[in-house]
């Protein structure tokens, strides 16, 4: 039938002839682990690299419906990536999409939600399971955090240029300075904005004992060319 993919649900972690006859293919296997062991978990791993089959997803999952997001403890995919260097999901029983989406702030990469197009049929699954629009915007938002995610290199974006002067302090003058004046402590003060040139806080005791250029009005921002 061209399968691509095979899912293994959390009741059948450990059927191990069945994990190898599945493992043989040499497709991938999603398998969620509901209801598993660790040593479980690592037993059907096991069994299917045996065959020669490392395309192993795991999929933390509570098996009851709907789950408590108390029982969530999404963090197990990341014992799961550490332990057996894995791609990692969640199957989520949690109503709404809180979960899949610490799931995917935490790496996952596989997201399986109950879906229906009419919460109120009968059945375990209707009630917790999302609708089209619920399905949309869990979609949606992932597709954001995923963008807000962004690196681990950390970056001065353009768009902080402008803010930046008005969220960050430099020295300016407490006091009218005159010329020729040997610059104190008790002359000046750290104050916002800071515009580009003027002495950030951190340079504020090495304005120190130098002298004024010119006439430096009180609230004037200190440059080194002032003193």
């Amino acid at each position: 039938m061209g399968v691509e993919i095979f899912k293994v649900g959390s009741g059948d972690v450990s059927w191990l002839e069945m994990l190898k006859y599945i493992a043989k293919k040499n497709k991938p296997v999603l398998m969620a682990t509901g209801a598993s062991t660790l040593a479980e978990v690592d037993e059907a791993v096991k069994t299917i690299r045996e065959q020669g089959n490392s395309q192993i997803i795991l999929l933390q999952c509570v098996t009851n419906y709907p789950s408590e997001f108390e029982s969530a403890n999404v963090r197990v995919i990341e014992a799961y990536q550490k332990a057996f260097d894995v791609l990692v999901g969640y199957s989520d029983h949690t109503p709404g999409y809180i979960v899949p989406m610490a799931t995917v702030a935490l790496g996952g990469c596989v997201i399986e939600k109950h879906f229906t197009d009419d919460k109120t049929r009968a059945g375990p699954d209707h009630p917790h399971a999302l609708d089209p629009k619920e399905f949309r915007l869990m979609v949606q938002n992932i597709r954001l955090l995923e963008k807000s995610l962004g690196s681990p290199v950390k970056t001065i974006y353009p768009e902080e240029n402008e803010t930046v002067v008005l969220q960050r302090r430099c020295v300016r003058a407490k006091i009218d300075i005159l010329a020729g004046t040997k610059i104190t402590k008790e002359m000046l003060d750290i104050l916002r904005p800071a515009p580009a040139g003027a002495l950030l806080p951190k340079e504020f005791r090495s304005a120190i004992g130098h002298l004024a250029q010119r006439e430096i009005k009180k609230g004037e921002a200190i440059r080194w060319d002032l003193i």
